[in-house]
């Protein structure tokens, strides 16, 4: 595909822009919605670094379901909010979907 692009007189941008894009595209999409799942859920480095702290300036979500549900043990405010946290990451990720769609198909 390259090669009859150069033949048809397109510049490297053009090729970039109309070719190489489009092929990685949900490759692309793939990795943004993977990397925002994973930011919106992590919990790991920050406990094992920080946990937490200090004070509550690396504290994450996630981290604070934990220290509500096993620290304090409101086991169900932990509850819900583990479930409205599932809610919204599902919410982002359906917009996510529908915003890196495949118009074509």
């Amino acid at each position: 595909m390259y090669e009859a692009a150069a033949l048809e007189g397109a510049t490297w941008w053009q090729q970039e822009r109309l070719i190489t894009l489009p092929m990685i595209r949900n490759t692309v999409a793939l990795s943004v919605i993977l990397s925002v799942i994973g930011s919106l859920l992590a919990f790991t480095q920050f406990y094992i670094l920080t946990k937490g702290g200090p004070g509550t300036e690396t504290q994450t979500i996630v981290n604070y379901i934990y220290n509500r549900g096993f620290v304090q043990l409101q086991l169900g405010a932990a509850t819900a909010e583990a479930f409205a946290l599932i809610i919204v990451v599902g919410l982002v990720t359906a917009f996510q979907f529908w915003a890196l769609r495949n118009r074509d198909e």
